[in-house]
C-alpha cells in the first residue's frame, strides 16, 4: 500500500506537470522554437500537443486511483477463513505474454491464492509473497488488503499469527 500511495502521488504529479506543459504547447505558449522552425505545420503541432494533453489525464486518473487505494489499504484489512482452492503463479493466469510477465516479476516469488470461505458464490484471489503463500487444499486464515488485494498475513488453521 505504501508503494501504491507513493507511486500514485508521483504519477499524479508527473501527469499534472505534463498536462500543463502540453496544454501550453497546444496554445503556442511554450516551445516557441518548435513553432518557429515549423511554421507551416503549426496546426499539426497544436493537434498533437492537444492529444498528448488528453493522454496525460489518464496518467493523472490512474495515479489518483493508486494513491487512494494505497491510502485506504494502509489502514484496512479483511480476514477470511476457509479452504485455499487455488494457488497459481501470475504467469499461469495473466493474459500478458509469459516473456513480459517474467521480465516484470524478475526473481520475486508471488502466488495468487483463492480462498473459499463459503459466504459467497464468487471467489476472490489475493496476491501472496513467499512469506504469505499457502498451498492449495489447506484450511487457512488469510488477512489481506481489500482494494489492492495483497496478502498481509496467512496461516494454516491451528497456527497462530505472530505480530
Amino acid at each position: 500500500p505504501v508503494y501504491a500511495l507513493l507511486g500514485g502521488l508521483l504519477a499524479m504529479f508527473v501527469g499534472l506537470r505534463a498536462r500543463s506543459f502540453f496544454a501550453d504547447v497546444a496554445r503556442a505558449e511554450a516551445w516557441d522554437s518548435l513553432y518557429e522552425r515549423f511554421s507551416e505545420q503549426d496546426w499539426l503541432i497544436s493537434h498533437i500537443a492537444t492529444g498528448i494533453t488528453f493522454v496525460t489525464v489518464i496518467l493523472v486518473l490512474v495515479g489518483a486511483w493508486a494513491a487512494f487505494a494505497g491510502a485506504a489499504d494502509m489502514f484496512n484489512t479483511i480476514e477470511r477463513t476457509g479452504v485455499v482452492i487455488r494457488a497459481r503463479r501470475p504467469a499461469e493466469v495473466t493474459p500478458l505474454p509469459r516473456s513480459w510477465v517474467k521480465r516484470l516479476e524478475g526473481d520475486r516469488y508471488s502466488l495468487y491464492v483463492a480462498l473459499d470461505d463459503g459466504t459467497s458464490d464468487t471467489i476472490t484471489a489475493w496476491r501472496a509473497s513467499e512469506r504469505t503463500a499457502m498451498p492449495q487444499g489447506v484450511d487457512a486464515v488469510v488477512r489481506a488488503t481489500p482494494i489492492l488485494g495483497y496478502v498481509r498475513r496467512a496461516s494454516p488453521i491451528g497456527h497462530v499469527f505472530h505480530d
